[in-house]
């Protein structure tokens, strides 16, 4: 029998309870339209990295209009800790490879460097173009004192 592979989608504290209140995780389509271009189809994104994911980390808006990139740590504690939702790999899911041609080229290659160059791992990225029912996950979980434990919610 095979073992079944884990995908997570990781998110912070502040995302989490929308989440569980809403009892699905959404594609950009439904949390981010602004972020897409016109035309452009958003995603869900998963890994099968049971790591956090570093292109989850945040940005943050300086006083002076600057931006910068949070680190795990600081994405943490301003953003209300961290979170994973995971589902097993299914036929509904598509290696984020899948999407060569399918987005910009441009768009492609640049979040594989942004990815590349944050640590993260490009070859376990899996895409849904369709919502995923809480019902679905195998494992909720929150990040804590370095380990990742059962969420309470």
């Amino acid at each position: 029998m095979r073992k079944k592979i884990t995908l997570f989608h990781y998110t912070t504290g502040i995302h989490y309870k929308k989440i569980i209140s809403s009892r699905v995780l959404l594609t950009e389509n439904e949390t981010t339209p602004y972020a897409l271009r016109p035309g452009e189809k958003g995603f869900l994104w998963f890994t099968a990295s049971p790591d956090w994911e570093p292109t989850a980390n945040k940005m943050w808006n300086n006083k002076d209009g600057t931006n910068m990139s949070l680190t795990t740590e600081e994405t943490e504690e301003i953003c209300n800790g961290l979170y994973r939702f995971g589902v097993y790999l299914s036929p509904s899911f598509i290696h984020w490879k899948s999407l060569k041609g399918k987005i910009e080229y441009k768009l492609y290659n640049v979040l594989k460097e942004i990815a590349i160059e944050s640590g993260s791992d490009p070859n376990l990225w899996y895409v849904s173009s369709k919502p995923v029912a809480i019902e679905r996950c195998c494992r909720i979980e929150r990040y804590n004192n370095g380990k990742w434990i059962a969420s309470s919610s």
